[in-house]
């Protein structure tokens, strides 16, 4: 009688050698995607396994290693892949065949010599029999997503924590789930401490309509700004431009709000400071001209009254004050000034500073001219008191000049009372002693003559009367002519010429002074592109420097007459470069990256600092005329200060130049100190274009 063996001892038996492999068994194997093999171990003479025996693999694996079954199936791992001893994971295959141990390698980095790379694998090995079975999985192409990933995850949260811009995610409610690291430096909250609270909690009272109106504009747009307000934790007001994007989900429905707020707080107080600065006064805190014009002309066009007075009212004395006791007493003085005039108009909406020692005062409701002659007085009483400085009773004295304003429309408005009664006041001054002087038939002759030179210079502009002349600059020790300087002259249609220093100031108070800047410009560009070897320079007033269009201008015209920018030099005087401010600076420098020389005129007799030559793109100085005329044989202060000046020059790297050379001695005396270049008549006086 056969009996029964236990299934159990079936299974041992079948086990003790590799299973058999049947028909379901081997489709099964073939049906998988992974690539699977069955290797056996390899024994030695002394029974220790030394290597792993492919007795089995599926198409999946035969594919992968690129191998025909035969050259697989039958040969050893370390035949096949020697290198995988010492880099692969052999020894722990050996491992898992020997105790049951299973191998478990996930994202495991191995060299494919098939391929030529390095590649990343999950790896699975169990044991089988006196063998193992394993599979593996390719899984290079997940292993750099996540560390993609992982670099992304990283690089938004060093961005996140380091920003100094505040997001902030909302939900649809406009309550808080999530705030940047950056809450802590912006706002001094935690991070944490904002969850759960109101969005329009953190924003200022007043600009919450502004928070709401951008909010309502997402559901037309994808996004919106505003510059509002947010609240710091101890209560302080900082400026930010907040940008609110929807947020949404997978369905692509609204899930919340995220806002992006950018920390604009300097830049909106230096705009308000800027615009301050604009319209006034930044010692006194009065008015400017310009903003006292408005103002007055604003009053005008209210009148009921007959009769107004506006009186300029001129600091006498201030230059003797700053070199006796320095610039801080002289804004001491200016300032008592200011407020002693302030209480005298009953209103400092009343008072301007229009010039640097000059104030404007209007008087309203004024009887007759003798009131205005009686406010006259009592403000020279006033204004004039000693001023007290650092134990010092600093005397004061001033002029006051008056223009009546009355319905007649004598003066037209704020320009005609102000020039009538600036003209007043110089005639008090000229008078001598502490007086005041109305606005007479002279002066008022001499103001519309002023107001008719006006109208003739752009008559002369649109006639194109202002031609530049041209005066050659030498090199001083060779005499050779390096450039030309280009000086504006009027030629009018009558044949007169008339010089520089009679229509200028008027052109520089109405602005024109740009218009005539740039037909010089225009027509030096034009002798430049047909005269070779030479550079020409260009005077640029303060008006053109601070004007806008001033780069693309200079661009455009060197593009338009084919010059090179080296050859074109644009000197400004020193005394322009004392209020500098971003707009110019910038617009320099972009000038000086076109190539374009920058030169500083008329230098020693204005007030700019040292670290204008050092910061801005200068290329040059030019030694005023007065230093020039004082240069004597003998050794003398103009001898000293030349020589300071180009010293100083020399150490700053830039190129030298004197102006208003007239004699032999003159030249010498500056060859001898190092100055390089020179102009003047000396060496040839300004022409016409058609002589050059």
């Amino acid at each position: 009688m056969t009996t029964q063996m236990p299934e159990h001892h079936r299974i041992a038996e079948a086990s003790a050698e590799l299973p058999p492999v049947n028909d379901r068994w081997e489709s099964a194997l073939e049906s998988q995607i992974d690539p699977f093999a069955i290797l056996k171990l390899v024994h030695n003479g002394h029974g220790e396994p030394i290597d792993l025996k492919y007795v089995e693999a599926n198409p999946a694996a035969i594919a992968y290693h690129g191998k025909p079954v035969q050259e697989l199936v039958g040969h050893t791992m370390l035949e096949l892949f020697p290198d995988s001893a010492l880099n692969g994971p052999f020894r722990q295959y050996v491992n898992t065949a020997l105790t049951g141990t299973p191998t478990v390698l996930d994202d495991y980095p191995y060299y494919n010599e098939a391929q030529g790379e390095m590649r990343w694998y999950d790896l699975r090995a169990v044991k089988c029999g006196r063998g193992v079975a394993f599979t593996w999985r390719d899984c290079t192409d997940r292993h750099a997503i996540a560390n993609e990933l992982a670099r992304a995850v990283a690089q938004f949260r060093m961005l996140a924590e380091n920003a100094m811009d505040l997001v902030i995610s909302m939900d649809l409610a406009g309550t808080v789930r999530w705030a940047s690291p950056s809450a802590r430096a912006v706002l001094g909250y935690e991070p944490r401490d904002l969850i759960g609270r109101r969005g329009t909690s953190l924003i200022h009272i007043d600009d919450v309509e502004a928070i709401r109106v951008a909010s309502k504009e997402l559901e037309l747009h994808p996004s919106s700004t505003s510059t509002v307000r947010f609240l710091t934790l101890d209560g302080q007001e900082r400026w930010m431009v907040a940008s609110q994007r929807l947020m949404r989900d997978t369905d692509g429905n609204a899930d919340g709000i995220v806002i992006a707020a950018r920390d604009v707080d300097e830049q909106i107080h230096a705009k308000k400071a800027l615009e301050f600065e604009l319209e006034f006064d930044s010692l006194t805190g009065l008015a400017k001209r310009h903003m006292a014009l408005s103002r007055i002309n604003e009053i005008l066009a209210g009148l009921d009254q007959r009769h107004w007075a506006l009186l300029i009212f001129g600091v006498s004395g201030l230059s003797a004050i700053n070199h006796a006791h320095g610039y801080e007493a002289g804004d001491c003085v200016l300032s008592e000034v200011a407020e002693r005039l302030v209480r005298a108009a009953s209103g400092r909406d009343r008072v301007a500073r229009v010039s640097g020692d000059e104030f404007a005062i209007l008087l309203p409701s004024l009887d007759s001219a003798d009131d205005a002659a009686a406010a006259a007085e009592r403000i020279l009483s006033m204004a004039q008191r000693g001023v007290e400085w650092e134990g010092h009773s600093l005397h004061v004295t001033g002029f006051v000049g008056i223009a009546l304003w009355d319905a007649s429309g004598e003066h037209e408005g704020a320009e005609d009372l102000l020039r009538g009664a600036t003209a007043a006041m110089r005639k008090a001054a000229a008078k001598g002693g502490e007086s005041y002087t109305f606005l007479n038939t002279n002066a008022g002759e001499e103001a519309r003559a002023a107001l008719a030179m006006r109208g003739e210079i752009r008559q002369g502009l649109s006639a194109a009367e202002f031609r530049a002349w041209f005066m050659p600059l030498v090199n001083l020790r060779t005499g050779a002519v390096i450039g030309y300087e280009a000086l504006v002259r009027w030629l009018r249609s009558d044949g007169s010429i008339i010089t520089p220093d009679k229509f200028l100031p008027s052109a520089e108070e109405t602005g024109l002074v740009v218009e005539i800047d740039s037909a010089v410009l225009s027509q030096s560009l034009v002798t430049a592109a047909r005269t070779e070897g030479v550079h020409f320079s260009v005077n640029v007033s303060a008006a053109s420097l601070a004007f806008p269009g001033l780069f693309e201008q200079v661009r455009s015209e060197l593009q338009l007459h084919r010059v090179h920018p080296s050859r074109l030099h644009l000197e400004v005087t020193e005394t322009a470069l004392v209020h500098l401010t971003d707009q110019v600076r910038a617009t320099m420098t972009a000038i000086a990256d076109l190539g374009v020389k920058w030169w500083v005129d008329d230098f020693g007799t204005g007030y700019s600092s040292i670290s204008h030559l050092r910061d801005l793109p200068v290329a040059g100085l030019k030694l005023d005329k007065s230093f020039t005329d004082g240069l004597s044989a003998d050794e003398n202060q103009a001898n000293r200060l030349a020589q300071g000046l180009v010293g100083l020059a020399n150490g700053l790297g830039l190129q030298t130049l004197a102006e208003g050379i007239e004699t032999r001695v003159q030249a010498d005396i500056l060859i001898g100190q190092g100055w390089r270049f020179g102009q003047g008549w000396l060496y040839g006086k300004a022409a016409s274009l058609h002589n050059h």
